[in-house]
């Protein structure tokens, strides 16, 4: 099967004999969007339309491609423009809901994502999109998981029913085939954790592959010396994948991406290896049968707290992710507030994160620290458009303008100089940071945090006990509104913490990447004894490997 790329080519090639193909024009079209080519896809969907006026398809893509561009006010004028024309038009529907949670109206995307969902009962994507937000801006893990629930009954449960069976070697302590698949093994968060772990795993014991169905680039190349095989599977459908998987007889298939875009559930709930387990990309349950783990550990989803919003097992590692900081992070001890007299907050998280209750507590604040400055990060690439689409959004909340700093999308060289500029990072609820917490954290910010009932809410509480910090973690919306004013307050703690957090986080778990890799090897070995026993006696980390091993009669190879 070619590469998408390979595809693209030959597209623009039938397209020089064929111009007038307004199909061709739509495929390339979302193949270049695919790609992240989202100007060159724009192009191609409106070559298509100038070809054919009435695609209602192309102008809603056009749409998701201004969405994929963060211009939220022309993606939302294009799916309006597609339901003038088309009332019940799914994806446009869908791509309304989608804009709609990105202003941080909740309320308005569930509404639209019911209609789209009544206009395509068929759809996945809407399914899994609306248990995303209903878990998110519910609060209970009972609705998590039969959101998630409803979505796997319809489009996974299925194909897991007919799944054909496997022939094993049943050997306990053989070499195992462990397979991974993701659509960012590129520039993107998921990089940050899985690098050090491709790069340490025991090749003696673990044989290691690749599916990786995105858009390739630098850190591509890098994460491909450091495992056994790569299949690129960008142009394969779900069913070619899972043949594949099953031709390579992984024994440990680990899902990386969860319901986020470009994910492969759908090979999974056909059943592509004996073991699978989802894992980093999404800190929701899939709602699937066929997945049989998530893995996490006992500060993210402290045992017994968790267990009804998930439909998988959980398996608690020591410490569930690992962190690699970006090669340009600058730092200094010395706090920003010494220079200029006045505390500076910042929220580092996507504004998509922040919600209007959100806004209030810093308006809070910001009331009860005068002299602070807050700094917000939009999700627009430029500032106007930053300050268009947010800023009549903060002043109508009655946040104080003059004291607050809004910047666009930064490159990550520029991001990580955010914390020369910054004194306290303020995370969101009820969704927290995740990578922008490890990145905050090592820029030598304090965090302060909600306590999430769920692990999409834990993301910065989980680390913040994980490194002793216990004192920014606040239960309730006063406690955290309180932890702020006290820790503003107290410039000798800010740089207190400054002077000492890399050094805790290098001494952590958060980093010590070898540890952490022969743990994430325990706990694949340990599924894959769950497997030949027929049950699930093993949940953690905290065994001897070896002992279990034995008992069962054969010892592991040696490396």
């Amino acid at each position: 099967m070619a590469r998408i790329d390979e595809q693209i080519v030959q597209a623009q090639a039938a397209l020089q004999q064929r111009p007038g193909d307004a199909g061709l024009w739509l495929r390339l079209g979302m193949m270049q969007r695919h790609n992240g080519d989202f100007p060159g896809a724009i192009n191609s969907f409106t070559r298509c339309i100038a070809v054919e006026p009435g695609s209602m398809r192309a102008w809603t893509y056009v749409g998701f491609c201004f969405l994929d561009l963060f211009k939220l006010k022309e993606a939302l004028e294009s799916f309006n423009f597609v339901l003038q024309l088309a009332p019940r038009e799914a994806e446009a529907l869908f791509g309304c809901a989608v804009v709609h949670e990105c202003m941080g109206d909740h309320a308005a995307a569930l509404q639209l994502l019911e209609q789209a969902i009544d206009a395509d009962p068929d759809h996945a994507q809407f399914y899994a999109y609306r248990a995303s937000l209903q878990a998110t801006h519910g609060g209970d893990p009972a609705l998590t998981l039969s959101g998630f629930r409803r979505w796997a009954e319809r489009f996974a449960d299925p194909l897991t029913a007919a799944a054909a069976p496997f022939t094993l070697d049943r050997r306990p302590g053989r070499r195992l085939r462990i397979g991974y698949v993701s659509a960012d093994l590129r520039d993107h968060a998921v990089a940050y954790f899985v690098e050090p772990i491709f790069a340490r795993h025991d090749r003696g014991n673990f044989h290691v592959c690749v599916f990786s169905s995105g858009p390739e680039d630098a850190v591509t190349t890098r994460l491909k010396r450091g495992v056994d095989q790569w299949f690129d599977v960008s142009a394969m459908d779900d069913a070619q994948v899972h043949q594949l998987v099953r031709r390579q007889k992984i024994d440990v298939l680990i899902d990386l991406s969860g319901h986020t875009r470009g994910h492969r559930l759908l090979c999974f709930a056909r059943r592509a290896a004996p073991v699978q387990a989802t894992w980093l990309g999404y800190m929701y349950t899939t709602g699937m049968h066929a997945m049989d783990y998530r893995i996490t550990d006992g500060l993210m989803d402290p045992p017994g707290m968790t267990e009804a919003a998930h439909s998988e097992t959980l398996f608690r590692l020591r410490a569930s992710a690992i962190y690699h900081p970006p090669a340009d992070a600058p730092f200094t001890a010395e706090p920003p507030l010494h220079a200029r007299g006045a505390v500076a907050f910042a929220s580092l998280n996507n504004l998509k994160k922040v919600t209007d209750d959100m806004l209030r507590l810093w308006k809070r604040i910001l009331e009860a620290v005068p002299e602070a400055t807050l700094t917000l990060i939009s999700a627009e690439r430029t500032l106007e458009e930053a300050l268009e689409r947010q800023g009549p959004r903060l002043a109508a909340l009655g946040l104080p303008l003059e004291r607050v700093c809004l910047l666009p999308r930064l490159p990550m060289a520029d991001f990580m100089r955010l914390g020369l500029e910054t004194d306290i990072a303020l995370d969101t609820s009820p969704v927290s940071g995740g990578t922008t917490t490890l990145h905050s954290l090592w820029m030598g910010l304090p965090i302060i945090c909600m306590a999430g009932r769920q692990a999409f809410g834990a993301a910065t509480a989980s680390p913040l006990r994980l490194l002793g910090y216990e004192e920014l973690v606040a239960n309730d919306a006063e406690g955290y509104v309180a932890a702020a004013v006290a820790l503003a307050r107290s410039p000798e703690r800010i740089a207190a913490f400054r002077a000492g957090v890399r050094e805790r986080m290098r001494a952590s778990p958060l980093m010590d990447y070898d540890a952490f890799v022969r743990d994430m090897e325990a706990a694949y070995r340990l599924m894959w004894l769950n497997h030949l026993a027929g049950e699930r006696a093993y949940t953690h980390t905290g065994y001897d490997l070896q002992q279990e091993i034995a008992a069962r009669g054969v010892l592991p190879r040696a490396a």
